[in-house]
């Protein structure tokens, strides 16, 4: 940290220099802009140099660059076709920013003196790399280089583009997120108050780095305890887009790289994608900036909450303790018509909707209480349960300030930005689960009275 602060002393005193925080460590930052991308890949031309005297057994990462992909403005294209199961990405250890390269360099005195870096490996690894950025001989310069110089995660959103979230379960993630990082910031910015890092420690610079690891970050095994992972960011990997498909990252131990193979067939000139994931959108949106229109693992998440109120409160507490089932929190509606309910939200109901002693004294019978559980349970009970939802998405849906065909008509607009046309996307996917014809809620529920619980929230 000294030598940094050193050359960024000598850099701030010569010709004129700016004043500013910000300033300074623009003049240390050298961001590509998206159109160069000649530039861009003579940055992937210097890491590959870096990474060509490791004496890797595998087919090396440059030779795999040059023959399957090439750099677009937003990902990877391939140069030829690609066969599904063919390895397109291997890319070794020496090259991959990590929680243990953190734990290795300059920093890593710091993180044996810190409870937060110690035990969240997402900070260690923003904060590591947000040194690595404004360090002038990094030794990952050209990969850095390649990030994009700012996101569309939430920490980048304006006031009008919360506000398009109002009415989603998404708004008050995506606010706490942002709190979250806030807090985060000020913990480090009072740390370093004392130190040379203060001068360019800013919060555009923090929420970009954290940004960076929410979006790219993927784990590998430790190579100081093969037992454990740690977060790493992957160069090159990380530029693939997001598809509906299948896993097909993986870290070889033995030759010690990520390896990447195709999940499907790939033709010449197409976008190359791999898979992130089973996330729905809400998730997406709020830890990668992004949504996925046909996104098959899309559900609807609903805070629920016994209330303090209900008479048999405690007594509700207690059987959902027994079933391992918080009496607060968030659940998730599926897209599935016939079964939108997993099993744990299907028994947080029917324990909610249950309005007496003995109702309560039944299905806790050591013999039944697992029964509320399963798909079918108790016709009357169930009546209750789905009435109660249907009531509790109505209520939902109204509290959205546009309709399922305001938004789709909004998506039309070829000017709206992608931030806002995510939480439009986002906005219209609840809609349609709650109130759309292949709406698991479209089905006309018979009626019944809803147990007593309480929004969390």
């Amino acid at each position: 940290m000294g030598k940094r602060g050193q050359k960024h002393t000598k850099k701030a005193a010569t010709g004129g220099p700016p004043s500013d925080p910000l300033d300074i460590l623009g003049s240390l930052i050298r961001p590509i802009a998206p159109n160069k991308r000649h530039e861009l890949n003579q940055l992937v031309d210097k890491l590959f140099e870096l990474a060509s005297n490791f004496g890797h057994d595998a087919v090396t990462p440059k030779q795999l660059w040059e023959e399957h992909l090439k750099i677009r403005a937003l990902g990877l294209r391939a140069t030829r076709d690609i066969a599904q199961s063919e390895l397109v990405i291997a890319i070794p250890r020496k090259v991959i920013m990590s929680v243990d390269t953190a734990r290795q360099s300059e920093m890593g005195r710091l993180i044996e003196k810190d409870a937060m870096l110690q035990t969240m490996n997402n900070v260690t690894l923003a904060l590591h790399l947000l040194l690595e950025k404004t360090s002038p001989a990094s030794f990952w310069e050209p990969y850095i280089n390649t990030l994009p110089p700012s996101y569309h995660t939430v920490l980048y959103y304006t006031e009008e583009e919360f506000n398009a979230l109002k009415g989603s379960p998404a708004y008050l993630d995506a606010l706490k997120q942002y709190k979250f990082v806030a807090r985060q910031y000020a913990y480090f910015y009072k740390k370093f108050q004392s130190t040379m890092l203060k001068d360019y420690f800013t919060f555009d610079e923090y929420r970009w780095a954290v940004s960076t690891v929410m979006t790219r970050q993927n784990q590998i095994p430790s190579g100081e305890d093969p037992q454990k992972v740690v977060n790493a960011l992957v160069p090159f990997w990380d530029m693939a887009n997001h598809e509906n498909g299948t896993i097909s990252t993986d870290f070889d131990t033995e030759g010690d790289v990520v390896k990447c193979m195709a999940f499907r067939n790939f033709k010449s000139g197409e976008p190359f994608r791999i898979f992130y994931g089973e996330r729905n959108n809400h998730d997406l949106l709020v830890h990668n900036g992004f949504v996925f229109p046909d996104n098959r693992f899309n559900s609807l998440q609903i805070r629920l909450g016994i209330s303090k109120n209900d008479p048999l409160a405690q007594d509700k507490y207690d059987m959902l303790s027994r079933l391992v089932i918080s009496p607060q929190g968030q659940f998730v509606i599926g897209k599935d018509a016939d079964q939108p309910f997993d099993q744990l939200l299907l028994a947080f109901l029917r324990v909610m909707c249950l309005q007496s002693q003995d109702e309560i004294d039944l299905w806790s019978h050591e013999d039944k209480i697992r029964d509320l559980l399963n798909p079918e349970a108790d016709p009357d009970l169930d009546n209750k349960v789905f009435q109660y939802m249907k009531t509790r998405c109505d209520l939902l849906l109204k509290s959205y300030p546009t309709s399922l065909e305001e938004d789709e008509k909004a998506l039309q607009n070829v000017d709206l930005p992608a931030t806002l046309k995510s939480c439009v996307i986002l906005r219209q996917g609840v809609e349609a689960t709650l109130d759309g014809e292949e709406s698991p809620m479209a089905t006309t529920m018979p009626t019944g009275s809803p147990g007593t619980a309480s929004d969390v929230g």
